[in-house]
């Protein structure tokens, strides 16, 4: 048996609903990762001054990058723990952590605690680069998978 046949089930079949899902999914994950990184470059101005922050301060610097240095680490710690736990068991952790990220940021009373929502959301921002094509890619058909953009390699 070559390694070819084993996913010949899945390369044959329709697009169905499970496709669906999986694809609403991984988007909106993607969507929500863009806003957020655009929106903190965006909104850093008016934070800095609801903050009084000092630009170029230790502290603005840190709320302008903070998801981004935690995404690297989100994304080697979801990587390789996907890895002896599966993909599919860790893919919720990630959606979680950037669920949790995103409205508690609603919430925060001062830049400490915005701080560390942007980290909680960073780990998950990583996660979900990881996670997201594999999850997705590891389901679509050999049809879809041609032609969609992020799944060439499929």
């Amino acid at each position: 048996m070559k390694l070819r046949d084993i996913f010949k089930p899945l390369d044959d079949s329709n697009f169905n609903v499970y496709h669906a899902k999986s694809l609403l999914i991984t988007t909106l994950g993607m969507f929500t990762i863009s806003y957020n990184t655009t929106f903190i470059a965006v909104a850093l101005l008016e934070l800095k001054k609801e903050f009084g922050l000092v630009a170029g301060s230790s502290l603005y610097v840190l709320l302008g990058t903070a998801s981004f240095w935690t995404a690297i680490v989100g994304a080697i710690l979801f990587g390789v723990t996907s890895n002896f736990k599966g993909r599919r068991a860790v893919y919720g952790y990630e959606a979680l952590l950037l669920s949790l990220g995103s409205l508690l940021g609603a919430f925060t009373q001062n830049v400490y605690e915005l701080i560390l929502t942007q980290m909680l959301f960073g780990l998950g921002i990583g996660g979900d680069f990881v996670m997201s094509p594999i999850v997705l890619g590891e389901f679509a058909n050999k049809r879809i998978g041609v032609n969609c953009w992020h799944l060439q390699w499929v």
